[in-house]
């Protein structure tokens, strides 16, 4: 290592940094390395601020970071195109509390995944007026089965409720989303003149 006035320094040393999505566990992390909480650890992806180091021996220090949100444009999910809100919201990039719409959430995970199965609706209780069953037909009946209703129990269903518990399996794990890496990009031509 070099000193900031550009000599060597007493010692080696060795910043071994971690990187990733929120809420993936990087603060967990460090804390189990270092043996004890150090650091404080939230469900809520965010808790992070700023980073945060330890010096875990004279010559290793581990230095946490905030989670990184990569942009997402032009997502499919089996032919249909997803917003990149709904992708972060189904990975757990967005506090569920702050979710103010879980319908384009439920339909990323309509179109990827078998819900009415997973959640156990046969297709009598999936009553939709439409040809084929909607994410909002989706939770209606979800909502229906698991009594959420507005105004305390006596008002319609509360179809907002039941996508937020939808949102809340996936990014709890109980609902498994994955994504299929792209497919490999065909090779450029040679832009070197042949002869």
């Amino acid at each position: 290592a070099v000193a900031a006035g550009g000599g060597a320094c007493e010692r080696d040393t060795v910043t071994v940094g971690f990187v990733g999505h929120p809420n993936v566990g990087k603060t967990s992390l460090l804390n189990a390395l270092v043996g004890r909480k150090v650091a404080s650890v939230s469900r809520t992806p965010g808790h992070t601020k700023h980073l945060q180091t330890w010096e875990l021996t004279p010559r290793l220090t581990i230095c946490d970071s905030p989670g990184l949100v990569f942009p997402v444009a032009g997502v499919r999910v089996h032919g249909v195109d997803a917003s990149a809100r709904a992708v972060y919201e189904c990975c757990g990039l967005f506090p569920i509390a702050q979710v103010r719409e879980a319908l384009s959430a439920v339909r990323l995970l309509w179109h990827a995944l078998d819900l009415p199965r997973m959640y156990n609706l046969r297709p009598a209780e999936l009553d939709d007026d439409e040809d084929e069953l909607s994410p909002f037909g989706f939770c209606a009946a979800l909502a229906e089965r698991k009594g959420y209703r507005l105004a305390r129990g006596r008002g319609a269903l509360d179809i907002h409720r039941a996508g937020l518990e939808v949102l809340k399996d996936c990014v709890d794990g109980a609902v498994c989303l994955a994504f299929a890496p792209p497919a490999p990009a065909a090779a450029a031509p040679d832009p070197r003149p042949t002869g």
